[in-house]
Parts: C-alpha cells; sequence; structure tokens
C-alpha cells in the first residue's frame, strides 16, 4: 500500500482561517481553547502573506524565465466578428 502525502493548499488554511473566525464569533469555542485556537490563527495568519509573497515572486521568476528563453505563450484573437 502507498502511503500518500497529505498536501494543503494556500486556499485550504485560508478557509481553515475563515472557518475559525466564523466560528468564534459564534460561541463554539470554550474560553480555556481561546489560547490555544488564538495561536494556531495567529500563526496562519502570519503564515498566509509569506507564502503569497514567496508564490508571486516564484510566478514572476518563471515568466521572466521563460520570456528571456523565447518560450511565450500567444492567444489570438478574432475581432473581425465583433459588432460595433
Amino acid at each position: 500500500m502507498e502511503t500518500q502525502t497529505a498536501q494543503l493548499s494556500l486556499e485550504d488554511i485560508s478557509l481553515i482561517v475563515n472557518v475559525l473566525s466564523v466560528c468564534s464569533k459564534r460561541g463554539a469555542f470554550s474560553p480555556e481553547e481561546f489560547t490555544v485556537l488564538g495561536a494556531l490563527f495567529t500563526k496562519l495568519v502570519s503564515f498566509l502573506p509569506q507564502q503569497e509573497a514567496e508564490s508571486d515572486e516564484t510566478q514572476e521568476e518563471e515568466t521572466a524565465e521563460a520570456v528571456n528563453s523565447g518560450e511565450t505563450n500567444t492567444i489570438a484573437v478574432d475581432f473581425t466578428s465583433a459588432k460595433a
């Protein structure tokens, strides 16, 4: 049997942050849990912008490499059939 690695995307982590926020507003947590959940929430909220910034940098680097190597994608658009 193969072991599968669990993966979380930035969207998954953002969803977790939103769920924690909604649940806390609705009183789903007891006061004893606030410290632990608050720490987790803070970690996730600070983690997201860092990862998004790294993701943006990676995308920019990949785009620059593709342009420099001549690997570009083009889209053909036919404007002749557009009605004015």
